[in-house]
């Protein structure tokens, strides 16, 4: 099974996703993903050390 197929199932089976019209109405009531924690610079230079 390439990957194609494989997100088209798990789409199916987890989310009662079955085509194209429903992944786009799913994704659009969708409130998103905050991404702003991968993306703040570091401020000083302690937080780039490892804990």
């Amino acid at each position: 099974m390439d990957i194609v197929e494989r997100l088209k199932e798990v789409l199916k089976d987890d989310y009662g996703i079955n085509n194209q019209e429903e992944l786009e109405d799913a994704i659009n009531k969708s409130k998103g993903l905050d991404i702003g924690i991968f993306t703040q610079p570091f401020k000083n230079e302690d937080e780039l050390k490892a804990s």
